[in-house]
């Protein structure tokens, strides 16, 4: 019975998840803490990017990379959570989604866990977004920034599948 209640919920969240994000969304980041310290200057120039894209399973997964040094963190996501239209203080509507996100490093091999919370926060002109990850060696990473158009990372779409 719990076995195939935890199968509809993953359809559901599946489902959910599909409707919230296109197949691939990237993300600039534009801001970036690590433990609450703002280590922006220490990346500005490595073009860091956070990635929403579909595996040759048809997985969701998700990426945070540069696509300057051409390293990233990948793997599928598992969805926890998801709320649609919030409206922030401003007026503007949101989007938020919890997940956990089993990801491998293509810079050292090294695989783990993170638990994120992702906002998409729909603005004029742009989409804004904010996201935080808690990863299983207890480094809290905390991302801002906005979403790019799909013409300016076309060509990063293959990168982030392999």
């Amino acid at each position: 019975m719990k076995l195939s209640l935890l199968a509809i919920f993953f359809l559901l969240s599946i489902t959910v998840i599909s409707q919230t994000l296109n197949p691939t969304e990237r993300y600039r980041i534009t801001q970036f803490k690590e433990n609450g310290k703002n280590v922006t200057k220490e990346y500005k120039g490595r073009e860091q990017y956070l990635m929403f894209f579909e595996n040759e399973k048809n997985e969701l997964c998700f990426a945070v990379g540069s696509q300057i040094a051409k390293e990233k963190s990948y793997g599928v996501i598992y969805l926890t959570d998801s709320k649609k239209n919030i409206q922030t203080k401003d007026n503007c509507s949101a989007e938020t989604m919890n997940f956990r996100w089993k990801y491998r490093n293509s810079y050292d091999s090294v695989c783990g866990y993170a638990a994120n919370t992702f906002t998409k926060i729909y603005t004029e002109p742009v989409i804004s977004f904010h996201c935080i990850m808690a990863t299983q060696d207890l480094v809290v990473h905390e991302y801002s920034g906005y979403m790019e158009k799909p013409s300016e990372y076309f060509n990063e779409t293959e990168l982030a599948k392999r």
